[in-house]
């Protein structure tokens, strides 16, 4: 028996109410959507920027042409757009994101069918192109917490969040932003660090769930959403694709200082003419070498001694200090100042210092676990992770010893994606709209000798043709890679736990 859903394109072109225009959208070419982390290898744990494609067509000239004198109202770039499934009594969201600045293809000429290409981005795209701006230095953070501080510094943020515990708490947040850091890159060190997962995924409530996973989440067995044997459309597979027998973990020590000192110190004077404001962006540099750049906490209020404002450019002039006021905005790895000229002289900023207590990323240090019984039959794969937010050597070979002990087990062919067609039966459009990353799925495939083995879904693709005909791709990781709680591992010359052994991975 064949099964076929019903489509709605909805978009807020008032920007408040969802109003369908599926009546617009044309079959061909199909629709393509996905979401989710597409890969799935040891470093895959931060998903892709979600993607949906479909082509519009209006028998209006320019009625989807931005600009055009007979655009749809509110129709352009920053439009917010879901695509709606129904079957019987469920309907779900399938994606829901905004158009970009390029998400609007136009082919011109009266001539043409005015078919107008439109791509909708999901949330992680916010994420791929904000620049943090001035967060402030944070400690005793878990992996969730940090994402809610990025997503607070953001314009634009997602429409809800679920926030498993993270099971490490970092001692320094954002103490190695820059200036043109972008949100996702600061998002992945934390991840990286807790070696957990960032991604989205829908549910019947909510059209968006950022969702971040410490490494312990799926530390028990799953609930299975899904049970398949050998009923796909495709496969791909691939044998040992993760096995790594080294594992290299590099941790970042940070030192601070015990009492003020200047982490700014103007080099370029700055001239300002009678009631103008100069504004600058500085960025924190170690007071003993001007090179290495620092985090700065504590930073004082901008007083007396801290500025001077002269007529003369090389401050041999009147003293104006008196007629400049500052105001200083500080984050962690640097300050915006407002500096306005309120008396009847122009002048010249000749000094302008930044104090606070600074803190030092110092050489990081690296511990490489291996199995040299391995090395020696296929030589060496080396999986190396970077841990920005963990300063401890112990931590980062408490990391390296568990890692590889999962990684070098490995021996089998695993699945790495499988594609179905929802129109085969009620349970398969089930499957399509219930089925979401990060949820388990029990596969039996035969020329791969899997046999009901539990994999968790990491991203989904899908694409939409005439009919409706909706095949569907789940991409897939070894549920045993994730499985299993990380114990306790004592650290060598620090006793048995119990006694003075420390928490590990």
């Amino acid at each position: 028996m064949s099964v076929y859903p019903t489509l709605a394109y909805e978009a807020k072109f008032d920007g408040v109410n969802w109003t369908d225009f599926t009546a617009d959208v044309l079959q061909a070419p199909a629709t393509r959507g996905s979401y989710g982390i597409m890969g799935n290898d040891a470093l895959s744990r931060i998903g892709d920027t979600g993607k949906l494609t479909f082509s519009l067509y209006s028998a209006t000239v320019g009625y989807y042409v931005p600009g055009h004198a007979s655009c749809r109202s509110g129709f352009g770039p920053g439009l917010l757009i879901r695509l709606r499934v129904t079957y019987g009594a469920k309907t779900r969201t399938r994606f829901y994101g905004r158009i970009p600045t390029n998400g609007i293809k136009i082919t011109p000429g009266r001539l043409n069918v005015n078919r107008v290409e439109v791509t909708v981005l999901d949330w992680m795209e916010q994420l791929a192109i904000h620049e943090l701006e001035l967060p402030e230095y944070e400690t005793s953070k878990d992996v969730g917490e940090v994402v809610q501080l990025v997503i607070n510094n953001m314009p634009l943020a997602p429409l809800s969040t679920n926030f498993y515990a993270g099971a490490s708490t970092f001692d320094a947040v954002f103490d190695t932003t820059r200036s043109s850091t972008r949100a996702l890159a600061e998002i992945g060190k934390a991840v990286m660090s807790e070696w957990g997962y960032v991604y989205i995924r829908r549910s019947s409530s909510s059209d968006e769930i950022l969702t971040v996973e410490g490494r312990n989440t799926r530390n028990a067995t799953p609930t299975s959403m899904a049970t398949i044997s050998n009923s796909f459309r495709d496969a791909a597979a691939s044998y040992n694709a993760s096995k790594y027998n080294r594992v290299k973990a590099t941790v970042y020590p940070r030192t601070q200082d015990t009492g003020y000192v200047d982490l700014f110190v103007l080099e370029r004077k700055i001239y300002i003419n009678v009631g103008d404001t100069a504004t600058i962006d500085v960025t924190y540099t170690d007071p003993t070498d001007a090179n290495r750049r620092t985090a700065g906490i504590d930073m004082q209020t901008p007083a007396s001694g801290d500025y001077t404002f002269n007529s003369a450019e090389d401050g041999d002039g009147d003293d104006l200090t008196a007629n400049m006021s500052v105001t200083a905005t500080y984050g962690t790895t640097g300050a915006h100042y407002s500096l306005q000229n309120t008396g009847a002289r122009a002048g010249w900023v000749v000094y302008l210092r930044a104090r606070g207590i600074g803190i030092y990323s110092e050489e990081p240090v690296s511990y490489t676990a291996e199995d040299a019984t391995s090395i020696a039959e296929i030589g060496p794969y080396l999986l190396n992770i970077d841990m920005k937010y963990q300063s401890s050597i112990y931590i980062a070979k408490d990391f390296a010893d568990v890692i590889l002990s999962r990684y070098k087990a490995l021996n089998n062919t695993s699945l790495d994606s499988i594609t179905l067609v929802a129109n085969k039966s009620i349970t398969m459009m089930d499957y399509f709209l219930d089925v979401e990353p990060g949820d388990a799925v029990t596969i039996t495939e035969d020329v791969t000798g899997t046999t009901s083995e539990l994999y968790y879904v990491n991203g989904i693709s899908f694409e939409i043709a005439p009919g409706p005909l909706v095949k569907f791709t789940w991409h897939l990781k070894q549920a045993e890679l994730d499985q299993g709680q990380y114990w306790l591992l004592g650290v060598v010359g620090r006793g048995e736990i119990g006694t003075t052994a420390t928490i590990g991975f």
